[in-house]
């Protein structure tokens, strides 16, 4: 009989014994017949899995299936020669499915799960570096916080956490302590730190390094992080800038203020920065105060401004008492009234005078003061030496401004002033204009009487500011005053001298602070 019709007849007999039944035949001819031998085999395989390690391991797992019978080959897998055996070598963490065959086809299903291969070591990102020092993000000094958000990854378990101690922080060369130093954790996963390094208070000068050593973090495999060395770019500087006052005249008698740092310096209100270091303004009128130049780090400095020479616009004014006469001031914080306290502290002011000249009209400047007198409010009398009328009260009224005029015009020095109050307030037997109120000897020791209230303002307050402020004895000065505000101790109580300044809008706080420094300080 022929192969091919032996074969035929195999799968007739295999199909005819059963449609679903597993079954494998073997089959030998002897002599003219045909002898077949027909297994049926309906048990899927069973199977058992054995790891190579089942503990955190850094190298590769090895997966063994062991069948109790003959079983296929399965792609991916090594069937070796005893036919019952599956092996496959894992590199990474994974979870897959197979499928078993045995030789008559059937099958089992095994699930493979590897998840404890750690080859990978924690890795410290430096995320994103802030500074307080919005402007200037690139310097610092002590005053600052710099904020440092840390990222924490690993493809397993992170064991353990980063604490302050680990981390090293350098300025320069030098490896330092900063005052503050905090470490917040704001997400804590299994696979994922993120955290805020915040630092402040740092008195050394350089660049600041940040600095996490190899192993400050480990894994579930041991693995240590590698070392991260991070330069903020960010320079600590704790030193004042250095500035030099100068001027220098300009056309239409202005005076060009120049201010130069030893160090790159912020722009400054209403000057120019020039190359970085140099700060100009131009004044038209005299002025003495502070101003304050700030470094890039923030550090700041007071450097004394005394503008000289300038009579673009000239102010002038004028304190007079009837012992001493009349003394002046300039703007450039120059007291009005000083001649007087020295001679006698007790001495009060009895009449002002202001006047200012130049590029700006007469009326610019306007004045109301309050005076006391012997004769009450209300009542009104005549300066000994200008002949000028005033009242007891506000002059020229409490709501009314005073200004120079040709009406009220006074020459004192050869220039044009404007009066307000008047010489005499205290002079032995004076009156009022009626002749009453004779004032007496003992009442003219005393000095009670005077301007004992002022209140200045400009017409127009789009450039300028004024300011003023008044001494009052025994109390000391008062805080300054500005554009119409009044200045008052009491009512009763007449001042002993003041000052008063025409001041750029730009420079008017620092003039304020500048002049308040002296609230209640005694001439002595």
């Amino acid at each position: 009989m022929k192969k091919k019709q032996i074969g035929l007849i195999v799968l007739f007999l295999l199909s005819y014994l059963t449609f679903s039944s597993s079954v494998w035949a073997k089959y030998r001819i002897e002599e003219k017949f045909l002898i077949a031998t027909i297994q049926i085999d309906r048990t899927r395989p069973n199977l058992s899995v054995q790891y190579s390690e089942e503990k955190i391991t850094r190298e590769n797992v090895i997966v063994t299936i062991i069948a109790e019978e003959e079983i296929q080959e399965v792609e991916g897998w090594q069937l070796k020669e005893d036919k019952k055996t599956l092996v496959k070598e894992y590199e990474k963490n994974t979870e897959e499915e197979i499928i078993v065959k045995d030789l008559a086809g059937n099958e089992t299903k095994e699930k493979i799960i590897i998840k404890n291969i750690d080859k990978e070591a924690p890795i410290i990102f430096i995320q994103e570096i802030t500074n307080s020092n919005q402007e200037y993000p690139n310097y610092a000094n002590q005053e600052q916080t710099i904020k440092v958000k840390i990222q924490v990854v690993d493809d397993r378990k992170i064991s353990g956490k980063l604490d302050a101690s680990h981390i090293k922080i350098r300025v320069g060369e030098k490896q330092i302590e900063p005052k503050k130093k905090t470490l917040i954790y704001e997400k804590e996963e299994e696979k994922e730190n993120l955290i805020t390094l915040t630092l402040g208070g740092i008195t050394e000068e350089g660049k600041l390094v940040i600095e996490i050593p190899k192993g400050s973090i480990k894994d579930e495999g041991n693995h240590e992080s590698e070392e991260v060395i991070k330069d903020t770019k960010i320079e600590i500087d704790n030193t004042k800038p250095q500035g030099v006052y100068s001027q220098q005249e300009k056309e239409q008698k202005k005076i060009e203020a120049v201010i130069t740092a030893n160090e790159p310096i912020r722009r400054l209100e209403g000057w120019n920065l020039e190359e970085e270091t140099k700060l100009k303004k131009t004044f038209t009128n005299n002025l003495s105060y502070t101003t304050t130049i700030q470094d890039l780090a923030g550090n700041v400095s007071e450097v004394e401004i005394h503008i000289t020479g300038a009579e673009n616009i000239v102010l002038s004014y004028a304190s007079h008492n009837s012992v001493v006469g009349w003394s002046y001031g300039y703007g450039n914080y120059d007291i009005a009234g000083m001649e007087a306290i020295k001679k006698n502290p007790i001495y009060k002011t009895e009449s002002l005078a202001f006047r200012i000249a130049g590029n700006v009209p007469k009326d610019f400047l306007q004045a109301k003061a309050y005076v006391h007198t012997n004769w009450g409010e209300g009542s009104t009398a005549q300066c000994t030496y200008m002949k000028t009328i005033y009242h007891g009260g506000w002059n020229p009224a409490e709501n009314e401004w005073k200004q120079e005029t040709t009406e009220n015009a006074i020459i004192l020095k050869d220039k044009t002033y404007f009066q307000l109050g008047g010489a005499g307030v205290n002079r032995e037997y004076n009156t009022d204009i009626n002749g009453n109120g004779s004032i007496t000897p003992e009442m003219t020791k005393q000095y009670r009487f005077g301007i004992s209230a002022l209140s200045l303002k400009l017409k127009k307050q789009e450039e300028y500011a004024i300011v003023y402020q008044v001494y009052i004895h025994q109390v000391g000065w008062l805080p300054t005053a500005k554009n119409g505000e009044i200045t008052c101790y009491q009512k009763d109580k007449p001042i002993s001298a003041l000052r008063v300044a025409l001041v750029p809008n730009s420079e008017l706080k620092s003039v304020v602070t500048f002049w308040n420094k002296e609230t209640g300080k005694i001439i002595k």
